[in-house]
């Protein structure tokens, strides 16, 4: 702490500046709990989703191709996806990282961006359609 108007150390300490460097290290505490937080979260996602991401990107792309011209881009994705999350996804995700209500736009953000990193891997590559029934199809061809 200064002497007042003179910018001479008194050799105090500063109550505020003790506060201020507790704060901030509260603060940095819980922004490193959340970032694990978040990061646990993202590879449980990352894992549940993962099986359904080549079904999830034929809908997308789909969805994106039926989207009429006075639709806001993007509508009927949003809908299909928040579906998936709310009935498949969320279910599934450990109670503790889905507690927070607040959780389920980062889920949403993070599956979008899986699907759209797995559609642009697929479209560099040959397209493979899906496979959506489970049932041996040798048979038929």
């Amino acid at each position: 702490m200064k002497h007042a108007g003179t910018g001479i150390p008194s050799g105090r300490p500063s109550w505020r500046g003790a506060f201020r460097n507790a704060w901030k290290a509260a603060g940095e505490f819980l922004d490193l709990h959340a970032a694990e937080e978040n990061r646990r979260l993202d590879e449980e996602v990352r894992g549940i989703a993962s099986s359904s991401l080549p079904i999830l990107v034929h809908k997308r792309d789909k969805l994106l191709a039926a989207e009429a011209p006075d639709d806001l881009p993007g509508t009927r994705w949003r809908i299909e996806l928040e579906r998936y999350v709310d009935r498949i996804l969320w279910p599934l995700l450990s109670g503790d990282l889905a507690k927070h209500f607040e959780a389920r736009g980062h889920v949403i953000r993070e599956v979008d961006g899986l699907v759209s990193a797995e559609a642009a891997r697929l479209a560099a590559g040959p397209h493979v359609p899906p496979v959506t029934w489970r049932v041996e199809t040798g048979w038929a061809g």
